[in-house]
This record gives structure tokens, C-alpha cells and sequence, in this order.
């Protein structure tokens, strides 16, 4: 076997651990830096490998991904950015016209508070 082909085999375990960091990266921030990124997803078990050329890959074929992320360019300085998009961006979580008791079901503050609370406490928990 080459090694290609075995990298290309664990490309789902790497995939996989991509969405998981991207998704808790964007709900706290709209970009990051591409080596930062990349760094993350080498934390998790499986994706040692993981480089720039299957985080291209990923956002090309994968829909999941291409949920998720806006673009990777450049900034005004030469330096590599993750572009997400934003919640309000993405057409996929925006419930059916049909269902408007999930339109009319807009949380309480006490309800975010608690949320927020709540994503604070994991979040340290994962640190």
C-alpha cells in the first residue's frame, strides 16, 4: 500500500474531527488563521496528519464543510485566513415558512443566559 493511499483512507476520521473544531470555532468567532486551525485538528486523535491541502479537499467536496466555511484567502497581510459563515448566513438552519411555531419560539433571556452559561462550562471543561 502507499502512503497515499493509506492517508487517503483516513480522511473520514480527519473530516470528521475538521467539522467538529470548525463547528465550536464558529460560534465563537467569524475567522482564524489557517496554521491555527490546522494545529487544532492535529490535537485530535486521528488527525495527525491533517494538513492545508485536506482542509482544501474538505471544503471542495465535502457539503458539511462547505456549510460551514466562507472562504480561505488571504488577509490584507499575506496571512491565511478561515472565512465562516454566520448562522444568519446559513440557509440550512432556517426553519420552514410551515413551522411557525419554531419562527414564533424566540427564547427568553433567561433561556440565553442559561445557554450561554451552559457553553461556558463545557468549553472549560474541554480546556
Amino acid at each position: 500500500m502507499r502512503l497515499k493511499e493509506f492517508i487517503t483512507e483516513g480522511d473520514g476520521v480527519s473530516t470528521n474531527n475538521l467539522l467538529y473544531v470548525l463547528q465550536a470555532l464558529r460560534s465563537e468567532t467569524d475567522q482564524i488563521r489557517v496554521d491555527n486551525l490546522i494545529k487544532m485538528v492535529r490535537k485530535q486523535p486521528g488527525s495527525e496528519m491533517f494538513n492545508v491541502d485536506l482542509l482544501q479537499t474538505a471544503k471542495t467536496n465535502d457539503s458539511r464543510v462547505k456549510n460551514i466555511i466562507t472562504d480561505i484567502k488571504n488577509n490584507e497581510d499575506g496571512v491565511p485566513y478561515v472565512y465562516f459563515k454566520q448562522y444568519n448566513d446559513d440557509t440550512s438552519v432556517v426553519p420552514d415558512t410551515a413551522d411557525q411555531s419554531a419562527l414564533n419560539s424566540v427564547p427568553t433571556t433567561s433561556d440565553q443566559s442559561t445557554v450561554t452559561l451552559m457553553a461556558k462550562r463545557a468549553r472549560a471543561r474541554r480546556d
